[in-house]
């Protein structure tokens, strides 16, 4: 188990005179998703019935994981050096743009086939394939399955803890909402600089129990 009000707090304190950057990033990924994304959101609420999404919808949709990817590995490098870290990371981070799309497409296969079975299956294992990205961000070098199987291990035993993690931000998340998304702004850096937070202390825990080990970061 792992204390969320310290790693929020924590995470405060680390963007302390350091949102900038995390802004930056976070404005830059937003006004993507709203060029990509405002045809269909738009036709969706006057039309009030489901579409079929447009080629920029479609082009989103590999373009996201490209996206979380690279803010991921920004994500990575501000909380370990904050001080080295620039918008130049978060563009160093879309080269790995072949390893955001294959892992999002292999983690949403696995999901989406646990789901038939039942709806609970399948988000259990969403939380145990949820550090796969920070996995791969930290070690590009690694086979996505085997990040797959890291991200399993070093969650074992805290996906209740990391489901309370993002349940607690719920109500930052209505405010957004309210907001029309600018609290998002805000929002974004926090949770972001949060859960980097949280995957670290997974793995490290996980380095210390012995379940996985430095070598199994390695390709």
């Amino acid at each position: 188990m792992f204390d969320r009000s310290l790693v929020k707090k924590e995470s405060l304190n680390h963007l302390r005179h350091n949102w900038k950057f995390p802004l930056f990033v976070t404005a830059v990924t937003g006004f993507l998703s709203v060029c990509f994304n405002a045809k269909d959101l738009i036709s969706s609420l006057f039309s009030f019935e489901l579409s079929s999404p447009s080629a920029a919808g479609f082009i989103w949709f590999f373009m996201s994981p490209v996206l979380s990817m690279a803010s991921r590995y920004f994500y990575l490098g501000f909380v370990k050096t904050r001080e080295k870290t620039s918008f130049t990371t978060f563009l160093e981070g879309l080269n790995l743009w072949i390893k955001g799309i294959l892992s999002f497409l292999y983690v949403l296969a696995k999901v989406i086939l646990w789901s038939i079975l039942l709806i609970i299956p399948g988000f259990i294992k969403a939380l145990s394939y949820s550090m796969t990205t920070c996995i791969l961000a930290e070690n590009p070098s690694l086979e996505i399955k085997k990040a797959v199987k890291l991200s399993m291990l070093i969650t074992k035993g805290y996906l209740f803890d990391i489901f309370m993690f993002y349940v607690s931000f719920a109500g930052w998340f209505i405010i957004m909402l309210l907001t029309g998304g600018l609290f998002g702004l805000w929002l974004a850096p926090y949770l972001n600089t949060a859960s980097t937070f949280v995957y670290l202390f997974l793995k490290e825990t996980a380095l210390e129990s012995g379940t996985v080990t430095h070598e199994d970061f390695e390709a």
